[in-house]
């Protein structure tokens, strides 16, 4: 009952990039399910539709690094140094 709890100031862009990287992993998962017969031969796909599908894949498989260091800052807050 004694602990005095600190309110920690919220911050707003660690949110943002957050949501960001998921949304890309989403973005990322929603082209495989589009890819994946162009991949394997049975359907073909024109020069734009090529380039659309791998430039969101890529942006995808950036997102997971984002939202792991993201969360990593939200859960270790605290600063540590070394001798």
């Amino acid at each position: 009952m004694g602990a005095v709890q600190q309110k920690k100031k919220r911050q707003e862009w660690l949110d943002a990039a957050r949501t960001l990287g998921i949304t890309l992993v989403v973005l990322c998962h929603s082209v495989e399910v589009y890819d994946r017969p162009v991949l394997s031969g049975q359907k073909r796909a024109g020069m734009l539709t090529w380039l659309a599908e791998n430039f969101m894949l890529f942006t995808g498989r950036v997102g997971i690094p984002l939202f792991c260091v993201s969360a990593e800052r939200c859960f270790f807050t605290e600063t540590f140094s070394f001798p």
